[in-house]
């Protein structure tokens, strides 16, 4: 299921999403490389993924025109990525995650977590 007003772009990549992945409404997924979501995963509405970014490391040539670099990004199955969550490029979040509302993910997060926070960092674990 992909909610209302949600928006999946490729640019360059792939987007994979394995069976019963539910999308919230207005939540945007982006790929500049591959951005996988494992099975059963739930993504709430506003959430957005990102899989690319800029490089900025020159100051004599403007940000757009300096390259857009993508490692991609991948949610594994059973995970709940909670509304208005933000999550970056190069980052896997392990099975059965939970990540609250809002967080911002910029680091990899294991299996059977709960993150939360911006960064998000994990606060329990579900095991």
């Amino acid at each position: 299921f992909v909610g209302r007003g949600s928006i999946l772009s490729c640019k360059n990549g792939d987007i994979i999403l394995e069976k019963n992945v539910n999308i919230g409404f207005n939540s945007e997924i982006f790929s500049g490389s591959k951005v996988v979501i494992g099975e059963n995963t739930l993504i709430a509405a506003y959430v957005y993924i990102i899989g690319g970014g800029h490089d900025y490391s020159r100051v004599d040539i403007p940000i757009s025109e300096q390259g857009k670099p993508s490692r991609g990004i991948k949610i594994e199955k059973n995970c709940w990525v909670g509304a208005g969550a933000i999550v970056f490029d190069n980052v896997t979040i392990g099975e059965d995650t939970i990540i609250g509302a809002g967080a911002v993910v910029s680091k990899d997060i294991p299996a059977f977590s709960i993150a939360a926070g911006i960064p998000a960092r994990v606060a329990k674990s579900r095991k």
